[in-house]
């Protein structure tokens, strides 16, 4: 290592370029934002349903997917089986969407540089190491951070092939084939093609693994695909069919890869049609998902009725950004092509779709970010003069820094930590539990594990299946069942949460308790978890006045 005697950072290591400094610096940044407090908020309940499916054995994992979840595949819950040979602590289980969220960085870094130069890289580099919704989802465990990254992947691997597109319409496989003809003839082969055959590969590769991340991943593809059709059709090329045949022989390479999925996609999709808890979109909620993938939890700590005079000022200013940067492509049709569909596409096709089947979800369109950071990116760098550029760039850089402090100081994930060790403390034996929604009983289990006590649990108006993620609604023909199991314990803790208003929005459950026993204490937590303990009736409690029932 080179030592300066000046002592300055970027002299550490002489051999690298400033740009790569500059990544490299940016790497460590997003690590840090990104392992701040990484195990000290507790697993919410997807997250404990990812460590559930993730602790079946691999053949149990793709046999029972199609049922263990409504839209995730099981490359991600394959991968964190693997990882969990590292542990299971909250902060182990995360650390793999860290990994993949830091990955991110350099990748976009590569796609910005090869649409608009190194500048365009660093800054949405920049943008994607401080971005709130992308910090958040680095620290869960669930499949988001890798959608982010596999995608990330498709759209740099597309971009490479777009700006060389003479070596791209050469046969794929032709620079390997090249590279074996100079390593037996001692001769040289062609970098430029081995090259793009690399992109060929990554592309197939990351779109396929997008495939088996989410299911909502095919509109991705959907939306390259009419990248690729509106750039071939608006720029004509003598060799835009040999461009076009590579293309249709990479899309069957992806399907293919994709194709044992086929029929547990298809099972899944059928299950959402039949029952999902996303409600139908309305402009309220187009708006705050729009506002979402914009500048994520920016306004929580503003007061309610000052809540959209901050969005909409903080939204329309982040709008007029990504306007101005496509502006600054408009003179690149291949690139405000690249940028506009994949920016736009998946959120017009979620919220279409919606309209016949609620689909509309800010977390599964996290990779849409890519674009729109390489927007804003090109609107600041097409600013002038520098001051004007320079106050853009602050005021972005503070909105996101503000999202980010609210995601890092404010509690926002179920107290489930918080809820199993009040249980273990306060229980005693002969004490039944009973869960208003079947599936929170997972990460219950999770935390209670570490007790060391042993209660007869159950989940209302009954357990799930081992093999599958199925939450029965409670109905009026269950309300002796649950009146049995309240009767068969001298105390009954109900744990409640947010979850049971789509299992029991009429309250069923806790109202079928009451007729048998009397409520003596409630108890809430962070996130919406609430505990309350019921006795046989006149047998009263010590621990506090009751409280007002869910």
């Amino acid at each position: 290592i080179h030592r300066n005697p000046r002592g300055s950072w970027f002299e550490v290591f002489p051999s690298l370029s400033t740009e790569a400094r500059a990544l490299c610096l940016l790497v460590a940044i997003g690590t840090v934002l990104r392992l701040i407090g990484l195990g000290t908020a507790p697993l919410w309940l997807d997250e404990a349903l990812s460590w559930n499916f993730a602790s079946h054995t691999l053949a149990q994992i793709w046999s029972w997917a199609p049922t263990l979840d409504t839209a995730n595949p099981p490359l991600y819950y394959t991968m964190l089986h693997a990882w969990l040979l590292l542990g299971d602590s909250a902060a182990s289980l995360r650390l793999l969407s860290v990994l993949a969220s830091v990955a991110v960085i350099p990748v976009i870094f590569a796609l910005g540089k090869v649409i608009g130069g190194p500048r365009l890289g660093l800054l949405a580099a920049l943008l994607a190491t401080i971005s709130p919704i992308a910090v958040r989802y680095a620290q869960e465990a669930r499949t988001y951070a890798l959608l982010l990254l596999a995608a990330t992947l498709v759209m740099w691997s597309l971009a490479r092939l777009i700006a060389q597109p003479d070596a791209a319409s050469q046969p794929i496989g032709a620079g390997l084939r090249q590279i074996v003809r100079s390593v037996t003839t001692n001769g040289a082969g062609p970098r430029r093609s081995r090259s793009l055959d690399s992109a060929w590969l990554i592309y197939i590769l990351a779109a396929a693994s997008a495939l088996l991340l989410h299911d909502t991943a095919f509109l991705l593809l959907v939306g390259a695909n009419v990248v690729v059709v509106l750039w071939l059709t608006t720029t004509p090329s003598q060799n835009n069919r040999a461009f076009l045949r590579n293309w249709c022989v990479a899309q069957f390479a992806v399907i293919l890869l994709a194709l044992p999925w086929l029929p547990g996609f298809l099972q899944q999709t059928h299950e959402v049609q039949a029952n999902f808890w996303i409600p139908f979109p309305t402009a309220s909620l187009i708006l705050q998902t729009a506002y979402e993938l914009l500048a994520s939890r920016t306004f929580i700590t503003v007061p309610v009725g000052a809540q959209w005079v901050v969005a909409g000022t903080i939204g329309a200013a982040l709008v007029g950004l990504a306007i101005t940067g496509l502006w600054a492509l408009r003179t690149s049709r291949k690139w405000l092509l690249l940028v506009v569909v994949l920016m736009g596409f998946a959120p017009a096709a979620e919220v279409a779709i919606s309209v016949l089947r609620p689909l509309l979800l800010g977390r599964t369109l996290i990779w849409t970010t890519v674009p729109l950071e390489l927007a804003f990116a090109a609107g600041l760098l097409w600013l002038r003069p520098g001051l004007v550029r320079g106050v853009a760039l602050s005021t972005v850089i503070m909105v996101s820094g503000w999202g980010l402090w609210n995601y890092l100081t404010i509690p926002q994930k179920e107290a489930w930590d918080q809820t199993a060790a009040y249980i273990a403390n306060h229980a005693t034996a002969g004490d039944g539990v009973l869960f208003g929604s079947a599936s929170t009983r997972v990460p219950f289990d999770y935390y209670f594990r570490t007790s060391g006590k042993v209660l007869d649990e159950g989940g209302l108006p009954r357990d799930m299946p081992t093999n599958q993620y199925q939450e029965e609604m409670m109905r009026p023909s269950d309300e002796a069942t649950v009146r049995a199991l309240a009767s068969a314990h001298p105390r009954v803790w109900l744990v409640w949460s947010t979850h049971a208003a789509f299992t029991d929005p009429s309250g069923l459950i806790p109202t079928s308790i009451a007729q048998v026993d009397d409520l003596v204490a409630a108890v809430p937590f962070t996130g919406g978890v609430e505990l309350y303990l019921y006795v046989r009736r006149g047998a009263g409690s010590t621990l506090g006045p009751p409280s007002a029932a869910p």
